[in-house]
C-alpha cells in the first residue's frame, strides 16, 4: 500500500473513533427522550427481577388482564368522560380499538364505553372459538 493511501486510511480511522467517542459523551434529543421514558420492554437477563408473587392462571389472569385494559382505558380518556373517542385512543396508541373501533361502537355514536370494549372482546372469542376445528384442542 503506497503511503498517501494509508495516512488516508489512519486518518479516516482516526476521525471515525473520536466521532464514536464524541457520540457517547454526548446524547442526542432522541436519546435524552428515550432515557427519560425509562427502561425499554426489553432487559438484559442479567438485569432481570423475578416477581416475588406466583404466576397468576385462569380466573385471576384474565382479571389482571381486564384491569391493566381497564387502566389503560382510563388513561386515555382525556376529558374523564367514561367513553373514549377514536381520537383519544390514537393519542394513547390504543391501535387495536382504533383499527377495531367501528365496530365496537355499535351504537354508532363516536365514543365507546369500556362495557363496549369487553363485549367487543368477548364476541371475537365466540367467534374465534366457533371457527376453531372439531378434534383439535380449544381454549377454556
Amino acid at each position: 500500500m503506497n503511503k498517501p493511501v494509508l495516512l488516508i486510511a489512519v486518518a479516516a480511522a482516526l476521525l471515525l473513533g473520536a466521532s464514536v467517542r464524541a457520540g457517547a459523551q454526548t446524547e442526542t434529543p432522541s436519546a435524552q427522550a428515550d432515557s427519560a421514558r425509562g427502561p425499554g420492554p426489553y432487559l438484559p437477563p442479567d438485569k432481570r427481577k423475578p416477581s416475588s408473587e406466583p404466576a397468576a392462571s385462569g380466573p385471576a389472569l384474565h382479571q389482571q388482564a381486564i384491569q391493566k385494559l381497564k387502566q389503560r382505558f382510563e388513561q386515555a380518556d382525556l376529558d374523564a368522560s367514561g367513553n373514549l373517542t377514536k381520537e383519544e385512543a390514537r393519542k394513547a396508541g390504543l391501535g387495536f380499538v382504533v383499527n377495531h373501533f367501528e365496530q365496537i361502537d355499535t351504537a354508532h355514536k363516536g365514543a365507546i364505553s369500556f362495557d363496549d370494549l369487553k363485549a367487543y372482546l368477548v364476541q371475537r372469542r365466540k367467534e374465534a372459538r366457533a371457527q376453531q376445528v372439531p378434534g383439535k384442542q380449544t381454549l377454556p
